[in-house]
């Protein structure tokens, strides 16, 4: 965590924007590359206590480049004048996190599926015709399709970095 100060025109004086960073991963699996699909993501969020999205005006380069650190006892300090209010928007910023890990993985299973039942399809299709297509290749794609949905389901978002911004 990281706590800054700035001044940034048409926000007040005194409000107190935290950013957070999320990250969205799904484990590896010899033989399976479900990164393909889901391939690790940021999910970052910059909002004031009123839960105003400060995130698509204020890029991460930019804030990073206003903010000044603050010493590591004035730091404590705030923070822990603060507490509250702070937890308390970490956990709306979590809930929006799991949302949006929701919507990525769905739109992940839905590519994966697609691609591997279409290789089922396809493999099936030439089984009709060529008898050297053994039932082992189509139960290992169906294989594959079962462990992608499981690594899917697996996949979770976790808080990576918070910087909390007082705007003086």
């Amino acid at each position: 965590a990281v706590v800054s100060t700035t001044r940034i025109k048409g926000i007040p004086k005194g409000t107190v924007m935290v950013e957070a960073i999320y990250t969205l991963q799904a484990r590896r699996v010899p033989g399976l590359d479900v990164r393909q699909f889901l391939p690790m993501s940021s999910l970052r969020c910059l909002w004031d206590y009123k839960r105003r999205d400060y995130g698509e005006p204020i890029s991460a380069a930019a804030l990073a480049q206003r903010c000044e650190n603050v010493d590591i006892d004035v730091a404590r300090q705030l923070i822990e004048h603060q507490r509250e209010p702070i937890r308390s928007l970490l956990k709306s910023m979590g809930q929006w996190a799991r949302t949006q890990q929701g919507e990525l993985v769905e739109r992940a299973r839905e590519s994966v599926t697609q691609q591997l039942k279409d290789e089922l399809a396809r493999l099936e299709s030439l089984q009709r015709v060529n008898p050297n297509v053994r039932d082992e290749e189509l139960e290992e794609i169906r294989m594959e399709l079962q462990v992608a949905n499981v690594v899917l389901d697996e996949a979770e978002v976790k808080l990576d970095a918070v910087r909390v911004v007082f705007l003086h």
